[in-house]
């Protein structure tokens, strides 16, 4: 049983041992995902100063969907990196309905930037509906497919599940966590969860492409 004093110390102090623990097996791979949001910021910015003068919905929202995905997918992998793993997932299905948003919105010819705009549209659809409108583009579809396999396995992560109840089991003696853990004999999956969000930061230039073709902006 946890204290009052154990619960308190969850809330209010930082468990270091836990960075400590993922940094010493993950930080070759925070550098590379650091360089690749590096690129993606550098793309949003020039996207943005190209748009400046533009007003249109199909310009301005993949702005506003691009800057939710850089900070959401950041704060994913920060979660993760101090042994949150639940609201780590939650944050990169929103980095992923976000990155399907921008795709979407950018055409002219979908109806997605009007009804997200009017409050008529849930983007908890945003990838299904990617999948169905990827074709206009010429994406390659097993990009999209393996996204929306991202998505389906972070949204396990939305409700109580034998994933979520998993995360609070150390395995090795079936001690539950209190809170933000470190547990050696779920490295396989973490090495997976990390591996996913570092890949998928490849591919915001991919992301900035479609958007631009879209809108006639040079490449």
């Amino acid at each position: 049983m946890s204290s009052a004093q154990t619960v308190y110390n969850e809330i209010t102090l930082d468990e270091p041992s836990v960075r400590t623990e993922f940094m010493s097996r993950f930080e070759p791979d925070i550098l590379r995902f650091a360089s690749y949001m590096e690129v993606a910021h550098s793309l949003l910015a020039n996207y943005q100063q190209e748009i400046m003068e533009q007003q249109s919905l199909h310009h301005q929202l993949p702005t506003a969907f691009a800057q939710a995905a850089l900070y959401m997918h950041t704060q994913s992998m920060r979660l993760y990196m101090t042994g949150h793993m639940i609201p780590s997932g939650n944050a990169f299905r929103q980095t992923l309905e976000a990155v399907a948003m921008m795709m979407l919105c950018s055409d002219r010819a979908l109806p997605f930037a009007r009804d997200f705009e009017e409050g008529r549209y849930s983007t908890n659809k945003a990838i299904t509906h990617l999948q169905r409108n990827c074709h206009r583009w010429g994406v390659n579809k097993a990009a999209i497919q393996q996204l929306a396999a991202s998505e389906q396995f972070c949204h396990h992560f939305s409700h109580v599940s034998k994933g979520t109840l998993a995360v609070m089991i150390r395995f090795a003696d079936q001690r539950i966590f209190v809170g933000a853990n470190f547990d050696e004999g779920k490295l396989e999956s973490y090495q997976n969860d990390v591996g996913n969000r570092v890949n998928f930061a490849q591919l915001y230039p991919d992301v900035f492409t479609v958007v631009r073709k879209n809108l006639e902006l040079p490449l």
